[in-house]
């Protein structure tokens, strides 16, 4: 209840919690209140359908009672969703002026408008503030960098005030939830504005951020593990949507940690074809590191997943075949097409000098993948020896 010197003589039930308060503030300043009352007169008023939760009620209360209110990016939508379903003119009127002149001016106000209009829902009434939050970010976002004026957050490099980074945006609006985050790259990228090497630089943040790098979910009960896992299943299939078409637009070292998350998520056989495809493509620029992926398979004892590799320089070599190559390529470039395959042809050599000492991969399968390099573009076999070396050590008496 509110503290006055007058008795209450109304109840307004939210939820689990009863509120004692006054006819007189709530019904002269609530329309909807007016309507209940005038139709059966109750003291006792339930509103089950209330779209917030309590203290959003609180905040429409203490307006009602003439008392300041706190508004902000964190309950501006909850509020206004509770204004329109009170019918509350006034308070509508009163957050209408705070979205125009604090949120959608602020960069980040107006992302965290977004957050938490996402764990909200899709009620209908939110729409118009969601787009015109929308609106607002994508404004900024293309916005000439040496017109930026508001603080952002980039913790991958140097910023400077007078080399902007064109990627500057990309760090902030990862903390969109899947819906909303696709939502303003959509209507970024519809503006014709942003390149796709930025959106690729945006996707890989938003990956980064929302993706397992191991798979392991600590502290949390199975059950919430499997609403996590399905939860990061949908932002990588959205993800690999998303990447641009054309090769480099994002790195291969990030398409790979894409195909170790699918296979860590169990993701669809489309999505994993379709990812294994772009980062073969791309394979010379992967680390061993980066194809140590572990074997992720019901009752499997193997700790790398060496199939997947096989897959990966598959992809590669397919579009160095005959025909595969556009005119130019044939000749122009045959000298960097040969540093690229002879680049692959050493990644491949000391991939299996690193699980030559599992003993769950069998002996044909290392001879299978080593098989595939081409030999002509293999420099020296000082690799491939130590696999063998390390195979002969660990595994032959």
């Amino acid at each position: 209840s509110i503290s006055s010197e007058e008795p209450t003589d109304l109840i307004i039930q939210i939820k689990n919690t009863k509120y004692l308060l006054h006819k007189l503030p709530m019904l002269s300043k609530c329309s909807l209140l007016q309507l209940l009352y005038q139709e059966s007169q109750p003291e006792d008023i339930q509103l089950p359908h209330f779209p917030a939760d309590e203290e959003t009620f609180e905040v429409c209360t203490k307006f009602c009672y003439g008392m300041a209110v706190d508004l902000s990016s964190r309950n501006i939508v909850a509020v206004r969703s509770a204004a329109k379903y009170l019918q509350i003119p006034s308070l509508l009127q009163k957050l209408e002026a705070f979205i125009d002149t604090c949120i959608l001016q602020s960069w980040k106000d107006s992302i965290l408008t977004l957050q938490y209009a996402g764990k909200l829902g899709n009620l209908p009434e939110n729409l118009q503030i969601i787009n015109r939050c929308i609106e607002s970010i994508v404004i900024k976002i293309v916005t000439p960098p040496s017109r930026v004026r508001w603080s952002f957050t980039y913790t991958r490099g140097s910023k400077s005030t007078g080399n902007l980074p064109p990627d500057w945006w990309v760090e902030d609006i990862s903390c969109l939830d899947l819906q909303m985050y696709l939502r303003v790259l959509d209507v970024a990228k519809a503006s014709s504005m942003i390149t796709p090497s930025l959106v690729g630089q945006a996707l890989e943040v938003y990956a980064t951020r929302r993706l397992p790098d191991n798979g392991i979910t600590i502290g949390i009960s199975d059950n919430q593990a499997d609403e996590v896992v399905v939860e990061q299943r949908q932002v990588l299939e959205a993800i690999v949507d998303q990447i641009p078409a054309g090769n480099g637009v994002v790195s291969g070292r990030f398409l790979i940690k894409l195909v170790k998350s699918a296979s860590l998520l169990g993701a669809s056989i489309v999505v994993k074809v379709r990812i294994i495809r772009k980062a073969g493509l791309q394979l010379d620029e992967a680390s061993v590191s980066d194809l140590l992926i572990p074997k992720v398979s019901t009752g499997s004892p193997t700790f790398y997943d060496i199939d997947l590799v096989r897959d990966l320089l598959e992809n590669f070599l397919v579009q160095f075949r005959r025909g595969q190559l556009p005119e130019s390529s044939r000749f122009a470039d045959m000298g960097q097409i040969t540093a690229r395959v002879e680049k692959v042809a050493k990644l491949i050599d000391s991939y299996l000098g690193q699980v030559a000492r599992d003993p769950n991969i069998s002996v044909s399968k290392i001879v299978r993948l080593a098989e595939m390099v081409p030999e002509r573009f293999r420099q020296d076999h000082d690799d491939l020896y130590m696999a063998i070396d390390a195979y002969l050590k660990d595994f032959v008496v």
